[in-house]
């Protein structure tokens, strides 16, 4: 419970609900109902980080990032399915079946930019 009311401010201390805050002074939990005092948050700081996927999908943040972020992809000695150049390039991963199977992985080839997806 004290771990929760240092670090997750922005969240019920008691069923782990994010918190709409909608009165300055006091709210309401929307899924059990307990009461939050508004004035516990304050001189409280949120940060988040933006990771290099966000740029490589060019999804815009709010905040401007000092400095360039240059995202580089994972190289893997694998010949292309469409010209056979190697290496080819990991895009990105996901888990796009059951949870006891394998990831995948889709795959660009930097020579001819073929794209496929690969089940591991």
């Amino acid at each position: 419970m004290q771990y929760c009311r240092k670090r997750d401010f922005m969240f019920c201390e008691y069923c782990g609900t994010m918190l709409n805050l909608k009165s300055p002074k006091q709210d309401k939990c929307p899924y059990c109902k307990s009461k939050i005092n508004v004035k516990d948050l304050v001189g409280k700081e949120i940060s988040y980080t933006i990771s290099g996927e966000r740029k490589a999908l060019k999804i815009e943040s709010i905040f401007e990032v000092p400095g360039k972020v240059e995202v580089q992809r994972v190289k893997v000695n694998q010949p292309c399915e469409n010209c056979g150049h190697s290496p080819v390039e990991i895009v990105n991963t996901a888990q796009t079946r059951s949870a006891d199977e394998g990831q995948s992985n889709f795959l660009e080839c930097p020579a001819c930019k073929h794209r496929w997806k690969e089940n591991t």
